[in-house]
């Protein structure tokens, strides 16, 4: 099933991205808060929120007891825009891409967030490179 618009994406196998560089998450979910889920496929550019300003979003509470587990999560948002993923979008990927050779890599998934599209609160996201050795064995057993 893949065209010159659908094509596969590698798993990243490096596990950070360059300062400063965004990253590219994609989603159906919801276009805001109380809003529709998307018709069409939308996207958007995040940049990595360091870990001390991930756990100050995050403190640790009743649903989230220890905070953020930077081991096997990270944070992304937008600093400048009202951008993010939102609910209907947990499970989607977080790309980096190689603009010299065109391939995209996913570093991570969509998990959750406290709130949608509100500028400087970071996106949760589960780090791919955590769980590379279980995909692997499970697709190439």
């Amino acid at each position: 099933m893949f065209s010159q618009r659908i094509q596969p994406a590698c798993l990243d196998v490096v596990g950070s991205v360059p300062d400063g560089n965004g990253v590219t998450t994609t989603g159906w979910g919801v276009l805001g808060r109380g809003a529709d889920t998307a018709n069409i496929l939308q996207k958007t550019e995040l940049f990595q929120f360091s870990k001390e300003e991930c756990s100050s979003k995050y403190n640790p509470n009743r649903l989230l007891k220890r905070g953020i587990d930077h081991s096997t999560q990270m944070c992304y948002g937008h600093r400048e825009r009202p951008t993010d993923t939102c609910p209907g979008d947990s499970g989607g990927p977080l790309l980096i891409t190689n603009k010299f050779l065109c391939l995209h890599s996913i570093i991570g998934v969509t998990s959750f967030g406290s709130a949608c599209g509100i500028m400087g609160t970071p996106g949760v996201y589960t780090r791919l490179l955590t769980y590379l050795p279980w995909i692997e064995s499970v697709v190439w057993p």
